[in-house]
């Protein structure tokens, strides 16, 4: 992750709270007991556990998600199981439009997640297996669990140099296919990005629109007494978020029009041009193709048109915008 020892550090770091919410946590490992870690801010609280709250329910999901929230919570790190359904009958999509709602920052990277060394429920062996008497403290393991505790402290080390911080890029590049988001993560890099794509409520009302949901599953989704109205009528791929995704039947010509703003996280004043690659097949038009900026926390909107004639035999075709100010490079996958 370029994430080293001698790494910048802010002085706000030990005030950043995480809550996380995980079906595999054993609390009589040594790994909770802080030794090493520094003492609590005199404005830190100390989060207790909630053991009675089961996380292989709906309800016990959703009560997990208030107690983090109404704690006060900065992060919150959830790994559970589940399938496919519609957001207004996700208990982890509520929760999360909720945690988006009060503010608590939210992540969409790469991480690793495969092989990692991490603590290990002592009161199995293993493998599991019967044949297995072997009880280790720490395992070599791969999943969510393992990936999400390093989101978490990234996003962490981010919040603590941006305390009002409520999502995160990153300025790592990543060309591996598929790679949504904003590539592998930077921790570093992340504290600097220049850009951000910043989405609040509204954004995700209007996604859920561009779904056909109606007011009913809306209400649902916010708890509260929402509705749709023009202001908020949306698509899906207008969700203000750093990559970019369409599809067509082989060999079918495809055009789509996307919708984006970002929002300036440096320099008092940045010019940035729209860096381009399209690889044969893809034609990518970017308007306009240079933003300037002139104070921290303005918001400037663009419009990418993306055509493909996919008259190859390639199923899959990947392209990127990058915007360049001289010092940072914001890219989004195509």
């Amino acid at each position: 992750m370029s994430f080293f020892l001698n790494s910048t550090r802010s002085v706000n770091e030990s005030d950043i709270i995480i809550g996380m919410l995980d079906t595999g946590i054993w609390p009589e490992s040594e790994s909770f007991l802080d030794l090493d870690s520094d003492p609590p801010q005199p404005n830190g609280k100390a989060l207790a556990k909630n053991p009675s709250i089961s996380l292989a329910t709906n309800a016990g999901i959703l009560a997990a998600f208030d107690d983090a929230i109404a704690d006060g919570v900065d992060i919150i790190s959830l790994s559970v199981g589940g399938w496919p359904m519609d957001s207004f009958e996700d208990s982890i999509a509520i929760g999360a439009f909720h945690s988006m709602k009060n503010g608590i920052l939210t992540s969409n990277s790469a991480v690793p997640g495969v092989d990692i060394l991490a603590a290990w429920f002592e009161a199995t062996t293993v493998t599991g297996s019967k044949w297995d008497n072997r009880v280790v403290p720490f395992n070599i393991i791969s999943g969510t669990s393992m990936s999400f505790p390093h989101e978490s402290g990234a996003a962490a080390y981010v919040k603590s140099f941006h305390p009002t911080c409520r999502s995160m890029t990153t300025a790592a590049i990543s060309d591996t296919d598929f790679a949504y988001g904003s590539g592998h993560i930077n921790p570093v890099k992340a504290i600097d990005p220049g850009l951000v794509y910043d989405a609040g409520e509204i954004d995700y009302v209007k996604f859920l629109s561009g779904q056909g949901y109606n007011s009913t599953q809306l209400q649902l989704e916010t708890g509260d007494n929402s509705t749709f109205s023009e202001e908020t009528n949306g698509t899906v791929w207008d969700l203000n978020y750093p990559s970019f995704a369409l599809s067509t039947q082989l060999r079918q010509p495809v055009t789509r029009i996307f919708h984006r703003t970002v929002t300036n996280v440096g320099s008092l004043s940045a010019t940035y041009k729209a860096i381009i690659n399209a690889p044969e097949g893809l034609n990518i038009q970017v308007q306009p193709n240079v933003l300037s900026f002139h104070y921290p926390g303005e918001k400037q909107s663009f419009v990418v048109t993306v055509e493909t004639a996919l008259n190859t035999t390639a199923t899959a075709i990947f392209g990127s915008l990058t915007w360049d100010d001289g010092v940072h490079q914001a890219r989004s996958p195509i």
